[in-house]
């Protein structure tokens, strides 16, 4: 009997290099000038938009997702209708 070795997860290498081993890498940390400056744009946007919320009705982090996903496709108004 013939095997194809260039099948889809035939390999026995499969995920052997990912297996088991966590990304350990930190990100790398922020500046002060960097803080300072995601704090005055952060000041800008309350300026802007002093109560912002969101459009979209959700009850969990799950239903955000969802309801986000979704929205990229219709209406937040239509999103809310389905979910």
């Amino acid at each position: 009997m013939k095997t194809n070795k260039n099948r889809i997860g035939t390999s026995q290498n499969d995920g052997a290099a990912t297996r088991g081993s966590a990304n350990t890498q930190k990100p790398p940390r922020k500046t002060n000038i960097q803080r300072e400056r995601a704090g005055e744009l952060l000041a800008e946007l309350y300026e802007h938009y002093p109560n912002p919320h969101c459009a979209l009705n959700f009850t969990n982090p799950f239903e955000l997702l969802v309801a986000t996903i979704l929205s990229a496709q219709c209406t937040d108004v239509r999103v809310n209708i389905v979910t």
